[in-house]
């Protein structure tokens, strides 16, 4: 899983309504320093959330485990600038 990665959120005990959500991984922790070190924001409409102060909107983000998380569709590779692909070509051999 990998930082733009569209997933699609499986299980969540706190918030049950975020099941089936899906939403795009923002930042990735060391799991040693988390216990759950993949933050993600939702995609379309924020939740509601009841506080003390009432009502809230958002659409996060908030934190999950990676078992707790489905990649949704292929992962598509990054494609590399074209000045970058340019800098290589002009390389000379070794």
């Amino acid at each position: 899983m990998n930082i733009g990665d569209k997933v699609k959120i499986l299980e969540c005990h706190s918030i049950p309504q975020l099941v089936g959500r899906e939403a795009k991984v923002v930042a990735i922790m060391d799991p040693q320093m988390s216990a759950y070190p993949v933050a993600v924001v939702l995609d379309g409409e924020a939740i509601t959330l009841e506080t003390p102060f009432g009502p809230g909107h958002t659409q996060g983000p908030f934190p999950f485990r990676e078992n707790e998380l489905e990649l949704v569709g292929p992962v598509k590779p990054t494609e590399l600038p074209k000045f970058l692909k340019d800098m290589d070509e002009q390389q000379p051999a070794s």
